[in-house]
């Protein structure tokens, strides 16, 4: 919703009211106006929105009581099984979720990475397991570990290659439909998953309405799954050519509309993107500073109204680019991604290998999410928090979180791969109503000092804290 005065909002069908409630918009701001449907009953409804005024000329060009009708069908009553909430979290049966999965992982790794703890979720067949078959044997395997699983991403109703041309557009949407009739109800499927990348190709890439009609098929047969959809993340970065960018910008909310008959549509439910910021950090158009202006990029092109996640590299991806990253500096920009919004990571474990350091940060980032995923997940609460520690080689990120007895600050020091070796630096924190007592550096098994709200800590480079601070009554 666009800048205006007083919204009414209220959900209809036969002498059913769901909800209903008044919201302020300001004048000069857009704002999106989040609709709890989770209290609906099975039934088709619309939603109506009346737009109070009379003075002011609004974007979309209503006056005095006009309204808007959105229709929409819901076949269950309560939450989907997996959906997501008013925080964009992936919710499973309304608890959020937050997924950590490697991409196409062998059937005979799964137990080695379930019981190590590398892993709490599943994303992709296997290559040349294109086929239905798979996709069941690939489900049912994983359904033994408890793990739930987004796919297939790969299945034969998809033919050609990059390579093959247009192909890659003629799904079979006759062989979509039995993939999700024959395993919607699957317990640990998470997300449909039909194609990684599809921007890529050039001119034979593979649209966004195209995207977007697989979208609807699997909701119109399967509404309790979500959709998933892999960009590629360079499209995002500042240094993007203009002609990457406009092409970029077809698969993103706010630029959609001239691909889908002059309406902003969303592609899909749940978006991802890879960029490696260490395996190309030899090219000065890639950084993690970059990294992050596209995260940023992304979610603000489809207007923070669905999931992002991303993909982490965990291993050397090409022997003729830079080594992989280090376990400090793997660590370092899982937690990267996380403060800057994603709800998800992937692991990208190709095609070298990983190495035990690189799996030990990985099994302890998925033991820590145990406990702290609903934190994490949670609302941003309005705690003004500062630090002095923001200008380039003195940069500290913060994202803030509470739950019911404490302020969580998850803190990472910004660090690209040349500035690994410099010097520790010294920061102060200020938070607002923080009060004075002891602070909580979670999982290093110390605590600091806080006094009228403000604490300072030491942040070597890739360094990562995470604060506790006790709520003041």
């Amino acid at each position: 919703l666009f800048a205006g005065s007083f919204v009414s909002f209220n959900s209809f069908a036969s002498s059913l009211t769901v909800v209903s409630f008044t919201i302020f918009l300001p004048l000069s701001n857009s704002r999106a106006l989040k609709v709890p449907l989770s209290s609906c009953k099975c039934a088709s409804k619309g939603l109506r929105l009346f737009f109070f005024s009379s003075s002011v000329k609004l974007k979309i060009s209503l006056n005095f009581s006009d309204e808007i009708k959105e229709y929409f069908t819901k076949t269950y009553d309560g939450v989907p099984a997996v959906g997501i909430n008013e925080n964009n979290a992936i919710c499973v049966n309304g608890k959020p979720f937050f997924p950590i999965f490697p991409w196409g992982l062998s059937t005979t790794s799964y137990g080695n990475w379930a019981n190590n703890s590398y892993l709490n979720s599943l994303c992709g067949t296997g290559w040349w397991q294109e086929n239905l078959t798979s996709w069941k044997n690939y489900l049912a395997q994983a359904g033994q570990y408890n793990l739930p699983f987004i796919g297939p991403a790969m299945w034969e109703g998809l033919p050609g290659t990059v390579e093959g041309g247009k192909e890659k557009r003629n799904a079979d949407i006759n062989i979509m439909a039995q993939y999700v009739n024959e395993t919607k109800d699957t317990e640990n499927l998470l997300m449909w998953c039909w194609l990684d990348e599809p921007d890529l190709g050039g001119g034979e890439h593979t649209t966004a309405p195209v995207v977007r009609s697989w979208d609807y098929k699997c909701h119109q047969l399967d509404p309790h799954h979500l959709m998933y959809t892999n960009l590629v993340g360079y499209a995002f970065s500042k240094n993007a050519s203009d002609y990457t960018k406009d092409h970029i910008k077809e698969y993103c909310y706010l630029y959609s509309a001239p691909s889908f008959g002059g309406r902003k549509t969303l592609m899909t439910d749940v978006y991802c993107f890879d960029y490696y910021p260490y395996e190309y950090g030899d090219d000065s158009r890639y950084s993690v500073n970059d990294m992050i202006f596209a995260m940023e990029r992304i979610q603000e092109w489809n207007y923070n109204l669905v999931p992002f996640m991303t993909w982490v590299e965990v291993c050397d991806i090409e022997a003729d680019q830079d080594p992989p990253p280090t376990p400090e500096q793997l660590k370092h920009i899982i937690w990267v991604n996380i403060i800057h919004g994603a709800k998800g990571i992937g692991w990208f474990n190709h095609f070298y290998e990983i190495g035990t350091e690189r799996f030990a940060v990985m099994s302890e980032f998925v033991r820590q999410l145990d406990t702290l995923a609903p934190i994490i997940l949670g609302p941003e609460p309005e705690i003004e928090v500062t630090d002095d520690a923001n200008q380039t080689g003195r940069r500290i990120d913060v994202m803030v979180r509470t739950d019911s007895l404490y302020i969580y600050l998850f803190t990472v020091r910004v660090t690209e791969p040349e500035e690994s070796n410099q010097a520790p630096i010294q920061v102060t924190f200020n938070v607002a109503d923080g009060g004075d007592g002891e602070v909580e550096v979670y999982g290093e098994s110390r605590k600091l000092t806080i006094s009228n709200g403000t604490f300072s800590d030491s942040f070597a480079p890739c360094d990562v804290h995470i604060y506790k601070i006790a709520q003041q009554v």
